[in-house]
């Protein structure tokens, strides 16, 4: 029976377990608290938690873990109920939380309508007529947006929630009827098949593993209708690790102020974001901080992970024009098929 006593007990060792930022002295507590069996039984129902936010099935979990079967619908339940728990769950979204709120102004300087133009170029020079199009990592749904003013029927899937409820006001505002997603794009699952794909401004730098590249891939590849054609750019390593890398940038826009700072690792081929952002709030600004992190991939890596997938044919191209990428080329598009 839980009574208000119990209640400030629990509350009493939440309020110690979060007031500890020393992880090894958070392990002495825990330690001290919580027996082996305890502990794993935690671990447990932490790990069959996360695999229902995967997605996974009940026989599924209670087959990887050895949690009860008796308890996954109540598990269930409680994370259908409460999303905020899903996001908690799901760390990889947490990178744009905050960052959603301003995503568009730090991104102004991107030529959206310039880039539609390039992609129905790309449609025109393959001899594709998409009607139902696919946008990958569609961010607050800019680009989906233009699309389907322009007469596409889109898809917009995003690992981050908030970027998506951005991308639906967007779609609401211009009373356009467009689908959106929040699922990770190297597990997500549509309804049926669609003529194109896309994923554009450097969402797939965003895999960290090759294996996670070609998983994606491999989805596109399917959930493509036959001459589908997957239109996507990339950051190349040059732009990563000699252009953005050892660099500070700092800029502004209305009602936030942001430094971006740039760090390459060479042994993982990834350049890490800092992003440090001021947002007007009042009369005051509040200071967040966020880490974002590039895999840098060849363009060799790629072909070979696209042909791996399925795809037969591969053509890239140098960032809005239809010249072959050279060793300096800062972002490159590719367009298999």
């Amino acid at each position: 029976m839980v009574t208000d006593n119990t209640n400030k007990k629990i509350a009493r060792l939440l309020d110690l377990l979060v007031s500890i930022n020393n992880f090894e002295d958070l392990s002495k507590i825990i330690g001290l608290l919580f027996s082996d069996v305890e502990l794993y039984s935690l671990a447990d129902r932490l790990e069959a938690a996360l695999m229902l936010v995967d997605g996974e099935s009940y026989s599924d979990v209670v087959g990887k873990t050895d949690i009860s079967a008796l308890l996954l619908p109540k598990l269930s339940a409680q994370l259908t109920e409460d999303e905020t728990l899903v996001e908690l769950l799901h760390p990889e979204a947490q990178k744009y939380i905050s960052f959603a709120s301003v995503y568009d102004s730090l991104t102004d300087d991107v030529d959206y309508k310039k880039r539609l133009k390039y992609i129905k170029s790309l449609f025109k020079l393959y001899g594709a007529k998409p009607n139902l199009v696919l946008d990958l990592a569609c961010g607050t749904g800019t680009m989906t947006t233009l699309m389907a003013k322009d007469g596409f029927d889109m898809i917009g899937v995003d690992l981050s929630s908030e970027m998506l409820d951005i991308a639906k006001s967007k779609a609401d505002k211009e009373n356009l009827s467009i689908l959106y997603l929040n699922q990770p794009m190297e597990e997500f699952e549509l309804y049926g098949t669609v003529d194109a794909a896309l994923c554009l401004l450097d969402g797939l730098n965003y895999l960290p593993e090759y294996e996670m590249l070609v998983d994606t891939f491999k989805l596109v590849r399917n959930y493509l209708n036959p001459g589908g054609l997957f239109i996507f750019d990339i950051n190349t390593k040059h732009k990563l690790k000699n252009v953005l890398a050892g660099n500070v940038f700092c800029g502004s826009a209305p009602g936030v102020y942001y430094t971006w700072e740039n760090a390459y690792d060479p042994e993982e081929d990834i350049c890490e974001f800092t992003l440090e952002f001021f947002i007007k709030d009042g009369e005051k600004y509040s200071r967040h901080t966020e880490y974002h992190y590039e895999k840098a991939y060849t363009l060799s890596q790629i072909k070979k992970a696209l042909k791996t997938a399925g795809f037969e044919s591969v053509d890239t191209y140098d960032d809005l024009t239809f010249l072959t990428p050279h060793k300096t080329s800062e972002k490159v598009f590719f367009v298999a098929k």
